[in-house]
């Protein structure tokens, strides 16, 4: 009796159907996706590459099934941007390649939150535009391709509870647009933010739970962090900040950790790094100082974490160098205090940008 898998990406999201190939010569014992999904979770990420090569039924079930998988891991899977070759790769913790797109165009800047399979790949700009596209990292599928001013924030994730995908730019203070992946219209005026609004420019919106988070230079309020509604499209109450943290000394930036929002400040004499992650619903605001990370600021642009690893007793996070387009992942560990460089595979690679999809 054989055992056969399907590789119908449309039958993944449905846990009560089965996988299956074309009929063979001999008995089929056909196996529920989730059974499935939880055997391939279990093998090593090496074997797993090479079971790719059994068959072209087995290449395309691993191929569109290995961001699934990897979601049950404990250990994240990367998303490195390579300008060297206009690359993306997806590589595990221990520097295995798992799979590679190719001709995805140079890379500035990646947003793929820890939930989600899809990411948004900044093209560099050589005029008042650059690219913007949305990747299906599971399939390769190139699903939107659009233009948008060079100095504009641009925010992209999944509205709650649609999971429709969106990206947000906000032009100028007064000037902010959104656009709906997939719907054919294109970018749409929406709902502007408060007019006495101050938002900061050097921190990135970031998207969790379906809110669009926004840094701001000054409170509004009493609030630190402005919060728009990708479900709504409407600006909503906003977030007070850690009580410790002043915007106007070095500002403090936003980044999305394990599913929660965080904020990377960085200490006034530069000899340290604070994270902060919001614990609790958005009502109460409360922040938790996780990581107080010894590390001298001054060669870094910006430090962003990406994933709590072992229980939050490692942070694996990224810097960007001054007066450079690369970036180096390292591994921070609390009860060492010491840093390691991660994964090995990586050490020369010219990367623009790390980010994590599982």
């Amino acid at each position: 009796m054989g055992i056969a898998f399907s590789s119908m990406p449309r039958l993944l999201r449905k846990p009560q159907g089965v996988l299956q190939l074309p009929s063979t010569r001999t008995p089929t014992l056909h196996l529920p996706n989730d059974l499935v999904l939880d055997i391939l979770s279990r093998i090593p990420a090496k074997s797993l590459c090479r079971f790719r090569c059994v068959s072209k039924g087995w290449h395309a079930l691993i191929s569109d099934t290995i961001v699934t998988v990897y979601r049950s891991r404990d250990e994240p899977l990367l998303v490195v941007g390579s300008n060297r070759d206009e690359s993306l790769r997806l590589i595990d913790m221990g520097g295995n390649p798992v799979k590679v797109i190719r001709n995805v165009g140079p890379v500035s800047r990646l947003i793929c939150t820890s939930r989600d399979s899809l990411v948004c790949v900044l093209g560099f700009s050589f005029g008042v535009s650059c690219d913007v596209k949305v990747i299906d990292l599971a399939s390769g599928e190139v699903l939107q391709v659009q233009t948008c001013r060079k100095t504009c924030l641009l925010g992209f994730g999944r509205a709650s509870p649609s999971g429709a995908y969106k990206m947000v730019v906000c032009i100028d203070p007064s000037t902010c647009e959104i656009l709906t992946v997939g719907d054919g219209v294109g970018w749409r005026r929406m709902q502007q933010p408060p007019p006495t609004a101050d938002i900061s420019y050097t921190s990135n919106p970031v998207v969790v739970n379906g809110l669009l988070h926004l840094m701001l230079k000054s409170p509004l309020d009493g609030k630190s962090v402005l919060c728009f509604n990708l479900a709504s499209e409407e600006w909503t109450k906003g977030i007070k900040g850690p009580a410790d943290v002043e915007l106007h000394q070095r500002e403090p930036s936003l980044s999305e950790l394990n599913g929660s929002l965080c904020m990377v400040q960085t200490e006034a004499q530069g000899y340290a790094t604070n994270i902060w992650l919001l614990t609790s619903n958005y009502n109460k605001n409360t922040w938790v100082k996780v990581y107080v990370i010894p590390l001298d600021s001054s060669p870094y642009v910006r430090l962003i974490p990406l994933r709590m690893l072992r229980d939050g007793e490692r942070l694996l996070f990224c810097n960007t160098w001054k007066n450079s387009d690369f970036s180096s992942l390292q591994i921070y560990d609390v009860h060492s205090w010491e840093f390691t460089d991660a994964p090995n595979a990586l050490a020369g690679v010219q990367c623009t940008n790390f980010s994590t999809c599982s």
